[in-house]
């Protein structure tokens, strides 16, 4: 994840070039867009993949002009953490215990 500075007329604006790679499994980009959302953070642009992975690498910034505490090592834990909540959700609901 990179840290950009985006002008627009807004110098305080902080946006960030988020990437992620992950496994073929499961729906990581809604996960991934509510923490965005959570943030404060709003999407400008987004491409994602899901042929042989899940990819996606978006540009996000966030909806204030200023917003303490944000930074690129915030928002790059926050979508781990949505991921492997997401994907502990999805192992928990596949098992089904087999009542003999």
């Amino acid at each position: 994840m990179k840290e950009k500075r985006k002008g627009e007329g807004r110098e305080n604006w902080k946006g960030f070039l988020v990437k992620v790679i992950c496994q073929k499994g499961g729906d990581n980009l809604v996960p991934i867009l509510e923490v965005f959302e959570e943030m404060g953070l709003v999407v400008l642009h987004a491409k994602v993949s899901c042929n042989f992975y899940f990819g996606m690498e978006a540009i996000v910034v966030s909806e204030e002009e200023e917003q303490d505490g944000l930074d690129v090592k915030n928002v790059s834990q926050a979508v781990v953490e949505a991921i492997v909540r997401h994907v502990e959700g999805a192992d928990r609901s596949i098992k089904v215990p087999v009542v003999n």
